[in-house]
């Protein structure tokens, strides 16, 4: 599977949701333990359930706009799940609003499991709360094709490559690098300035 397909993460139609998306942004601590231990490339999971919005467990499970991680220095990585029923749209559509409207206690940031995750001891968790890559594997869960494939205690860096190595559930959508964006601009940006100034 080849990860060069590059996008505009704005543009993504809505018949394309949802998607799961892996974000390599460290912004604290331990993010990046959890980036050194599992040797991975990213710290953070989330869904994008709705245009421009991604479901994501930060302290508290909630919708977060698409600009809060597009930013400088993140990298987000997008994968679509095969053979979507509209039976298995909605069981997920489902899943994803009673989670995102539960009792705030139960959307609250799983620390002890996100410190078990960074020295590798997946069984010191709540059992009452959630960190980002249980979130999501509950999330697929839900379908019974996947129930017994996705693990309870993933990192992000075990989901992205469950995805990458089950293709017959999982295909790579493609991938937004805030480096290469700028990059690519200040291409344009340069090649714009040539063709002003070159001669007729």
């Amino acid at each position: 599977m080849t990860e060069n397909k590059f996008i505009d993460p704005r543009g993504i139609p809505i018949q394309d949701l949802p998607l799961i998306v892996l974000s390599d942004f460290s912004s604290g601590v331990i993010q990046s333990l959890i980036k050194i231990r599992t040797s991975g490339s990213f710290s953070h999971i989330m869904v994008m359930h709705r245009k421009d919005f991604f479901a994501s467990q930060g302290n508290m499970f909630s919708e977060a706009p698409l600009s809060r991680y597009m930013k400088d220095g993140n990298r987000l990585k997008f994968f679509s799940i095969k053979n979507l029923t509209e039976e298995e749209r909605w069981a997920l559509a489902k899943k994803m609003e009673k989670d995102l409207s539960a009792p705030w206690w139960q959307r609250f940031y799983d620390y002890p499991g996100i410190l078990g995750q960074a020295f590798g001891l997946r069984w010191f968790n709540s059992p009452f709360r959630a960190y980002c890559s249980e979130r999501v594997a509950a999330w697929l869960r839900v379908l019974p094709r996947m129930k017994n494939s996705i693990p309870l205690h993933p990192s992000p860096e075990d989901l992205n490559d469950l995805m990458k190595a089950e293709e017959k559930n999982f295909e790579f959508y493609g991938i937004w690098d805030s480096d290469l964006m700028a990059n690519m601009e200040v291409h344009n940006e340069v090649s714009g300035n040539i063709a002003r100034i070159s001669p007729a």
